[in-house]
């Protein structure tokens, strides 16, 4: 992303993804061939509430897999790989069916972020998923996101310019729970079988020699599309009191759903290898229903910065204040689910901290 727009590398990358989106996928069973027709990714409903954690609904599952509909022979939707599973599986199904849920992070002292490594990925939050093509590969990955991102700004645009507080946050939250799966999905509990009868978790140099998995090419510039950052800029200025610079507790604690969610969409960029998105001027723009309608990607999907210049990077460097604040409501009372709240929200800021540090040291942003 530019400072003019999108990049003509970003506009390759995003148009390989909306092909890819939109394309058939044959069906690789001996003698049968069937174009399986593409996934439809511009309607998928999501729930509307409150909830901390929410897995991504059976829809944007379903819309990963390729079932043929001649031999009900299951494919990875990102590579078109056979995957060995049923094929009546939609990996939501099977997610739901079994009663998995994201597991809910402990309330503990913000010291205990300090032991975390930020490379460590999700594999401690989520549980491993029954099916593994959430986490196959960056296509399917990509599309996954592509899929949540479309639901989250179609919301976001129905808001318009009414006050965007605890009410309007409601729809916005199931999608940023969603992204943060695929962008940086839990393995499957079991290694998967060798390619002849099922697909692999990662392929060739699908990660990084601490063993996260690389983000699709595409999808940093598809945040940078949405009005994500957007969003989570608008957020993380509340919290930290705007102008005025005093940290706004009752903004975070009112609010702490969307919080944590936009934490966790945070943790997730710099866990996936999405650090561009969090160091490039905050944009708003058409979005990306709009941008996935027309197929192609112009500089009026991206038409204006938000608030003089901020990076995500430099709002979240200005947090301090607010976990201090934060930190302290929790030793001040004893309602205990105001002090749970309290610390989750605490250590999600202290870990965003730590992760740009060490993000600094080694990359050099």
């Amino acid at each position: 992303m530019t400072a003019r727009g999108i990049s003509v590398t970003e506009k390759q990358a995003l148009a390989q993804l909306h092909a890819l989106a939109i394309s058939p996928v044959r069906c690789t069973n001996p003698g049968c061939g069937t174009l399986i027709p593409p996934a439809t990714l511009d309607n998928i409903p999501f729930p509307v509430a409150f909830s901390a954690e929410a897995s991504p609904p059976r829809a944007l599952f379903a819309a990963i897999h390729a079932c043929c509909p001649a031999c009900a022979q299951n494919h990875c939707r990102g590579c078109g790989v056979p995957t060995g599973c049923d094929g009546n599986c939609h990996g939501g199904d099977a997610w739901h069916d079994s009663g998995a849920a994201l597991v809910h992070i402990p309330r503990s002292h913000p010291s205990s972020a300090a032991s975390t490594s930020p490379r460590n990925g999700y594999n401690a939050i989520y549980p491993p998923p029954p099916c593994p093509v959430p986490s196959h590969c960056p296509a399917v990955r990509a599309i996954g996101a592509l899929g949540a991102l479309i639901a989250f700004d179609r919301a976001h645009i129905a808001m318009g310019a009414r006050d965007h507080g605890r009410a309007a946050d409601k729809p916005l939250i199931g999608p940023l729970h969603a992204l943060v799966f695929f962008l940086s999905p839990p393995a499957p509990a079991s290694p998967m079988s060798p390619p002849a009868s099922g697909l692999l978790l990662l392929a060739d140099g699908d990660g990084d020699p601490d063993g996260a998995p690389q983000a699709d090419a595409a999808l940093p510039a598809l945040l940078g599309v949405s009005r994500v950052p957007t969003y989570a800029a608008a957020l993380l200025r509340a919290g930290a009191g705007g102008a005025r610079g005093e940290a706004d507790v009752g903004t975070w604690m009112a609010r702490a759903p969307a919080y944590g969610a936009v934490l966790r969409v945070l943790r997730a960029l710099g866990d996936a290898g999405c650090q561009s998105v969090l160091v490039r001027p905050v944009h708003s723009g058409a979005g990306t229903p709009s941008w996935f309608r027309r197929g192609t990607a112009g500089d009026d999907d991206v038409w204006r910065d938000e608030g003089g210049g901020d990076t995500l990077r430099g709002l979240i460097r200005k947090l301090e204040g607010s976990r201090a604040a934060l930190l302290k409501l929790a030793g001040a009372t004893t309602f205990g689910p105001t002090v749970e709240k309290a610390h989750a929200l605490c250590d999600g800021v202290l870990y965003l901290l730590l992760q740009d540090v060490l993000g600094e040291d080694e990359d050099g942003y």
